[in-house]
């Protein structure tokens, strides 16, 4: 009683939040946070968990490289692990988890990837569009009213796609030979451009 008088009352620690938050979706989090911090907020959560199954008081204890394995893990703390990675993700993940994903680092890498799956690149949507574009181009009859539409539209996107983006607007040297360009000298120049799409 004596030591504590003359020490007085224990420091207050500064409240910090949990990776995740009762009441918050993960994911929704995950979203709104740029992508270089991704990553390290799963894996934040994974040390935090990783820390408390294995009796540690704080998450730097846990080295995010090192096996979990050679941490200590056995079957029971591995299932223990993967319960609470799942209460805390909404994830439905498998008992062999910590065996499939060694290390902290991969585990996280393995549940951002399950949490906000990477969609395609741009340059992969474009392609995917052009497969479609010219697989209905190919089966539009010549004689069909969309025919002409189709076409012009293609000489349009043609258009912009070979002027450069600092030139000035007017009639280019080309306009002449790419207005008389029939559909399929468009898809096959645009092929030439992005690759085989077939």
């Amino acid at each position: 009683a004596l030591l504590s008088t003359l020490l007085g009352p224990p420091p207050r620690r500064a409240a910090v939040r949990r990776p995740d938050a009762p009441g918050t979706d993960l994911t929704t989090v995950l979203a709104a946070l740029p992508d270089e911090e991704r990553h390290a907020h799963v894996l934040a959560l994974v040390l935090d968990r990783t820390a408390q199954v294995l009796g540690h008081t704080r998450p730097d204890e846990v080295d995010p490289d090192q096996a979990f394995k050679d941490q200590g893990f056995d079957s029971l703390t591995a299932v223990e692990l993967r319960n609470q990675l799942k209460a805390a993700t909404g994830l439905d993940i498998p008992a062999t988890l910590v065996f499939d994903h060694p290390s902290p680092t991969a585990l996280a890498d393995h549940l951002l990837l399950r949490l906000l799956p990477a969609g395609p690149s741009p340059q992969e949507r474009l392609r995917r569009d052009l497969d479609r574009l010219e697989t209905t181009a190919e089966a539009l009859p010549a004689d069909d009213p969309a025919h002409a539409e189709v076409t012009e539209r293609l000489r349009r996107i043609l258009h912009l796609l070979e002027t450069p983006a600092a030139a000035p607007a007017g009639p280019a040297d080309g306009d002449e030979a790419l207005r008389a360009a029939t559909a399929d000298e468009v898809l096959a120049f645009i092929d030439s451009e992005f690759g085989d799409l077939t």
